[in-house]
């Protein structure tokens, strides 16, 4: 049995905020993993955004010069804290908007509206967190990994992955990691 506990405050996710803990069929906890956050509540910076989930997805296609054939149009507004934008001109999917807490690399813990978009061209899949009171871009990853082989029989040389191989014999070749991009805070 594999439990998951996702922790969140005030309705709202901790990004990467998870404990598993994996149990044998007689009952003892086999293992357990934890990215919970000690005393979330005094350490995030609001519990309410500054700027709507449309700014942050604007922020997105400005930030990363997404090309648009349209303006950005809701689709639904599944709550106060979660959107969908629709994908006409400007994204192969639907464009989810979500509030979560980012926790940067200083540590500090940050409200953010998590932007979900899949470029037209399918050349980036883009997972951006946008700080919900400034709209400063804090943290994106790419979906999409680009391989650059050289010439033929040449490995890839883009470092922004690894590249782990095993025996030729072996069903499973290559196991990359995604690009992550994290923005400088003060």
């Amino acid at each position: 049995t594999h439990v998951y506990l996702i922790q969140q405050h005030d309705g709202i996710v901790l990004r990467n905020g998870i404990i598993n803990v994996n149990i044998l069929p007689n009952g003892k906890v086999l293992n357990m993993g934890s990215r919970f956050v000690s005393d979330l509540q005094s350490r995030v910076n609001a519990s309410a955004p500054s700027i709507t989930p449309d700014a942050a997805a604007q922020k997105v296609i400005s930030h990363f010069h997404i090309p648009t054939t349209t303006a950005l149009q809701i689709r639904q507004k599944v709550s106060d804290q979660h959107s969908i934008f629709e994908k006409e001109g400007i994204a192969l999917e639907p464009i989810p908007v979500k509030l979560v807490y980012e926790l940067l690399e200083n540590k500090s813990i940050r409200l953010a509206w998590n932007v979900n978009l899949y470029e037209l061209n399918a050349q980036h899949w883009w997972d951006v967190r946008v700080d919900a009171q400034t709209g400063e871009i804090l943290a994106y990853d790419d979906h999409v990994i680009h391989c650059n082989f050289g010439k033929p029989g040449e490995n890839c040389t883009n470092e922004l992955h690894s590249h782990a191989s095993k025996d030729a014999g072996s069903k499973n070749i290559n196991t990359t990691e995604k690009p992550h991009g994290v923005a400088k805070t003060a």
